[in-house]
């Protein structure tokens, strides 16, 4: 059973294996910004149907 990502940022480090500091510097929301993070949580959302992993996931 996979980790259930906290966040945005860990959830494109541990199902991308990506680290978004580095490769995807317009996905970090840690500047507080709400305008980031909305945008951060909607890209989650996206990327949770598409890798069909999390609370929104087909086999939930």
């Amino acid at each position: 059973m996979k980790t259930k990502p906290k966040s945005c940022l860990e959830f494109f480090e541990i199902h991308l294996n990506l680290t978004p500091e580095k490769d995807l510097p317009l996905i970090r929301n840690r500047t507080g910004d709400i305008h980031s993070k909305i945008n951060c949580e909607l890209l989650l959302l996206k990327m949770e149907k598409l890798c069909n992993v999390g609370p929104h996931s087909r086999h939930n």
